[in-house]
């Protein structure tokens, strides 16, 4: 977006952590931004931020917004259909993924083709590109919403995540200001089902042993 200057149409799909951010920066670059979200409850935050609100599994909101978008930023790591969102892009479109969803993508060939459309993806920046992501940040007075916890609070802000149900866009955990209290245990939360939650297929779990040594570990 910002190579190819400003009042462009941005889409950007999700507004949690990246979310949000993308917006944020993306209005400051002076675009147009849209922001494809599931969640009503989140339509005063986006419009707030200078953005415009489209429920993503409303139909007619969706079919409102085809053909409307030069750039869709995908930020969201949940499954979902990318085809819908392909159809928002303007000719010559790029949809990009910087979420990470744990199944394949669903896409037919003729979604891209038929408006020269590209899909492309983006994991990191290198150390150049950070720097001026973060210089653009400082000179706007762009910075992040979060909301600041302690390690035993992990499976509450866990529980809000998975039912969207909290206004912090990402959960801060303050280790330092547990470092001498000692009480490291984490609080339980019925919300939580150990057996929902799943190891993304590239993934390799290992023991806390084989990370943390006995000798290495925390007293």
């Amino acid at each position: 977006a910002k190579e190819l200057g400003s009042k462009m149409n941005v889409g950007v799909v999700g507004f949690g952590g990246l979310g949000h951010m993308a917006v944020r920066q993306a209005v400051a670059m002076k675009n147009n931004v849209v922001v494809f979200s599931t969640s009503e409850s989140k339509r005063k935050d986006i419009e707030g931020m200078g953005a415009h609100f489209v429920l993503s599994k409303d139909p007619h909101q969706m079919a409102a917004a085809k053909n409307s978008q030069h750039l869709i930023i995908d930020t969201v790591s949940a499954q979902h259909e990318i085809a819908p969102l392909l159809a928002c892009l303007k000719t010559d479109g790029t949809l990009c993924m910087v979420g990470l969803p744990p199944e394949d993508l669903k896409l037919h060939a003729f979604d891209v083709v038929g408006k020269r459309k590209r899909l492309a993806g983006s994991l990191i920046g290198g150390l150049q590109e950070t720097q001026e992501m973060l210089d653009f940040c400082a000179q706007h007075g762009i910075s992040a919403d979060i909301e600041l916890i302690p390690p035993q609070k992990l499976n509450h802000a866990m529980a809000a995540l998975r039912g969207n149900s909290s206004p912090a866009r990402r959960f801060v955990i303050d280790v330092k200001g547990q470092m001498t209290e000692g009480d490291w245990e984490v609080e339980e939360d019925n919300d939580i089902d150990p057996a929902k939650h799943k190891v993304h297929r590239t993934a390799t779990v290992v023991p806390p042993s084989a990370m943390h040594p006995k000798s290495e570990r925390m007293q």
